[in-house]
């Protein structure tokens, strides 16, 4: 009987001792993961110095500016949320600005389809939806500029990868986005609310080799819910438009160009608009590559008030195996209205990016 309880009793310590040792395990596998975050931070700094011609030149110009900086504050926490917030400052006076939010967002990716809220770029035509940091002009084109809802918007955002593959060792993917958001703001002055806009964009690309996209934007302002104004016409019940675009990598050449179409009904009397763009990109050498974009834009149809610009570019890289992080660009823009008391406007802009 000694022996028996001698045995239980060094067993019992034994059991004691293995769980004293897991009980730590166990605690640490339970860690809290909403405490721990990853964040980071960088900028975006945008300076330029704009040359134009005097009949051209408005009193908005001004030969140097800082167009924009963007705080990136970016990371994630509880392992599957994402986040972005960007505090922004864009020059609008000469020596003073403006201080904003850009974007401001969290992003959940664990299921297959993901979802972003809060203030983002809206996913619709590719001249919109191309972030700041990436542009390849100076300046985005101008009927994309001027036709659509300003470039955020705040509201939730849908993504998904419906083929995510590799073809001839190139990423390939097809990923479609919608997004309801709150779309333009109403008439200042109004005591009614604002309607929401809804956005489809559907992207297909072989990395460095192939792009097609394709968008669809509603922004419906019904009377009875607001008003607002779109390209100055006054009161707009629904704005709606349709987009494609294409990309081709061909060795050192790069080519490209994007098509809307959209309609405006304007107080009840609809009327419809229209704008293309091309582009072409040559690698002179890893530090530096040549451009020139052609743009035809329309602003109504039926009085054929159009746009005609032209921009040749030079893009210098200080670090070709990430050119957008630090690079200079040179635009001359050749700018036709389509009235008669139209005047060319000739601009030479040189910008210095820094990303970081």
């Amino acid at each position: 009987m000694k022996r028996v309880g001698l045995m239980l009793g060094l067993m019992l310590v034994v059991a004691e001792a293995v769980f004293a040792e897991e009980k730590p395990k166990e605690e640490a596998s339970l860690e809290d993961i909403w405490k721990k975050a990853d964040v980071r931070v960088g900028a975006l700094i945008k300076l330029s110095a704009l040359f134009e011609d005097p009949s051209g030149q408005s009193d908005n110009n001004y030969v140097f500016r800082v167009d924009d900086v963007f705080l990136n504050i970016s990371g994630s926490f509880g392992k599957d949320f994402k986040f972005l917030v960007q505090p922004h400052y864009s020059q609008y006076l000469p020596g003073g600005g403006t201080v904003d939010g850009a974007d401001m967002w969290i992003e959940y990716t664990k299921f297959p389809i993901k979802f972003r809220l809060g203030k983002t770029q809206y996913p619709a035509a590719l001249s919109s939806f191309t972030p700041a940091s990436r542009l390849d002009f100076t300046t985005r084109p101008k009927s994309f500029e001027a036709a659509l809802p300003q470039g955020r918007d705040i509201g939730l955002m849908l993504y998904y990868d419906a083929i995510e593959t590799k073809v001839s060792e190139r990423e390939t993917k097809l990923r479609f986005y919608t997004m309801v958001s709150n779309g333009k703001k109403p008439r200042a002055g109004t005591a009614m609310g604002e309607g929401l806009m809804y956005t489809f964009r559907a992207e297909f690309s072989v990395k460095q080799a192939l792009s097609l996209g394709a968008s669809y934007l509603k922004n419906y302002q019904a009377h009875e819910l607001g008003e607002i104004q779109t390209l100055g016409y006054g009161n707009v019940d629904h704005l709606r438009y349709s987009t494609c675009d294409i990309m081709l990598y061909l060795g050192k050449f790069r080519l490209g160009g994007e098509f809307i179409h959209g309609r405006i009904e304007d107080a009840g009397t609809p009327f419809y608009f229209e704008g293309y763009y091309f582009l072409a990109f040559y690698r002179l050498h890893e530090n530096a590559e040549f451009g020139i974009r052609h743009e035809v834009w329309d602003r109504n149809l039926n009085e054929h008030y159009r746009t005609d610009e032209l921009t040749i570019g030079v893009n210098l890289f200080f670090n070709p195996k990430n050119p957008y992080s630090a690079m200079l660009q040179t635009n001359y823009r050749k700018l036709r209205e389509g009235i008669a008391t139209g005047n060319d406007t000739n601009a030479l802009q040189i910008l210095l990016q820094i990303l970081f």
